[in-house]
């Protein structure tokens, strides 16, 4: 292990134009602030052609924090296949982290992401240290971008991001925290995500009633 070195794991196939590239670039820059911290961020994507030598390079690593979405109520199956990997070949004592965010508004509907990752690491031997669960992400997300991040709605996740960078920077365990949109009602945000999937509907000759057809 090289003592101290952290990366950041972005498992999202949008690569740098997710969300989890956001989060997790947000997560460097708090972690950056401990003089002398070493972070990293490695892309799942662009090391999909060998992901025995990417679990090799993340094994290196003292702790690891996966900054990944929610897929269909669990890990992205890229994941997933990585962590099997990691599995398949125990690199000793790691530090675990998790980052997560979705869509949906409600973040505790991330929990079954914390389950998952929680069973893996005690399979691996590893040490599961605590996550972070975003929600409205396709809001927050590119707020972090255009406006001072830890004001308006994303000032809850900009206080769960600290929280989970100062157990990491400090080597401490932490429970499960779940951020929402601050002061941005429910309703709205679905009616909003609502007219942008009758947007895409009609740019793909779809009508709004296609979207809720049974096979």
């Amino acid at each position: 292990k090289n003592p101290g070195h952290m990366i950041i794991l972005n498992g999202s196939m949008r690569n740098k134009d997710g969300n989890s590239a956001r989060f997790a670039g947000v997560l460097r820059t708090r972690l950056r602030g401990r003089i002398g911290a070493s972070v990293e961020i490695i892309d799942l994507k662009d090391n999909m052609k060998d992901m025995e030598a990417l679990a090799d390079d993340l094994a290196v690593a003292d702790k690891l924090i996966f900054c990944v979405p929610l897929y269909v109520d669990g890990l992205p199956s890229q994941v997933i296949r990585l962590m099997e990997i990691m599995e398949s070949k125990p690199a000793g004592p790691q530090k675990i982290y998790v980052l997560a965010n979705m869509g949906l508004y409600e973040s505790r509907q991330l929990v079954s992401l914390f389950s998952a990752v929680k069973q893996w690491c005690q399979r691996a031997q590893l040490s599961y240290c605590g996550g972070l669960g975003v929600s409205a992400g396709e809001l927050v997300g590119p707020l972090t971008e255009a406006v001072p991040f830890g004001f308006g709605p994303t000032k809850e996740i900009a206080r769960g991001i600290k929280q989970l960078a100062e157990a990491i920077r400090e080597n401490k365990e932490c429970e499960d925290l779940y951020s929402e949109p601050y002061r941005f009602p429910r309703a709205l945000y679905i009616a909003i995500a609502n007219e942008g999937w009758n947007r895409a509907a009609k740019k793909n000759g779809l009508r709004r009633k296609d979207l809720f057809r049974r096979l």
